[in-house]
């Protein structure tokens, strides 16, 4: 893999990563699986309060061929924003039960999609 490494000189951790696969990545001699020359990956990463340090950004694209024979596609752009710090005694229920408060009320902030109705003759 080639490409750029940023790091944060000041909290002295990386901050993004940005590479290209600039030849085939061949596992097990190539019998297990090889991933295609021209894959790209990339990581951003920042401080999100405190200190505290999360991914903010991922994507992905890779082709390949798993066990010879099966094609392996892996196509992914995923932004993280919107950090919260929960209290320190949050239990995993609670957080579970946030997360869906959460999920619930950006459904209902989404504006559903409008679809015509069939008229009946």
């Amino acid at each position: 893999m080639q490409g750029v490494l940023v790091i944060d000189p000041v909290a002295k951790r990386i901050a993004r990563i940005d590479g290209n696969l600039f030849k085939e990545v061949a596992f097990g001699w190539g019998i297990l699986g090889h991933l295609d020359k021209g894959g790209h990956f990339l990581v951003e990463q920042r401080d999100v309060g405190n200190g505290s340090w999360q991914v903010s950004r991922m994507s992905l694209a890779f082709t390949g061929k798993i066990l010879l024979f099966k094609s392996l596609a892996i196509k992914s752009d995923e932004t993280f924003s919107d950090f919260h710090e929960v209290p320190n005694n949050t239990s995993f229920a609670q957080g579970v039960e946030m997360l869906k408060a959460e999920n619930t009320k950006l459904a209902q902030n989404t504006t559903a999609e409008v679809t015509p109705q069939a008229r009946s003759h």
